[in-house]
């Protein structure tokens, strides 16, 4: 994106598109493909610590559906389990 810039015929432009694209290639590169899962193997389970008056405030979200009563299934009798019986093959001519 930024390097379409690069071919603009003012230096002003040029230097902000080779600085975009340098700092967007580091932030890809070094923050999130190093520093980040570093820090979090450091942090272990302190690095999802949420304060408790922070807690209280955002809402708890059931992004699947929330909590819901386990569907009782009835036990079917050994002769339903079996297999349906097959229509007869058609003879090939």
């Amino acid at each position: 994106m930024f390097s379409s810039f690069v071919l603009d015929s003012d230096p002003t432009i040029k230097m902000l598109a080779a600085g975009m694209a340098v700092a967007v290639l580091i932030d890809a590169s070094l923050v999130r493909m190093i520093l980040v899962p570093a820090l979090m193997a450091i942090l272990d389970r302190r690095a999802w610590w949420l304060p408790a008056w922070l807690d209280r405030i955002i809402p708890d979200l059931k992004l699947e559906g929330g909590e819901q009563e386990p569907i009782e299934t009835p036990v079917a009798a050994a002769d339903e389990l079996a297999a349906p019986e097959l229509p007869p093959a058609v003879p090939a001519p």
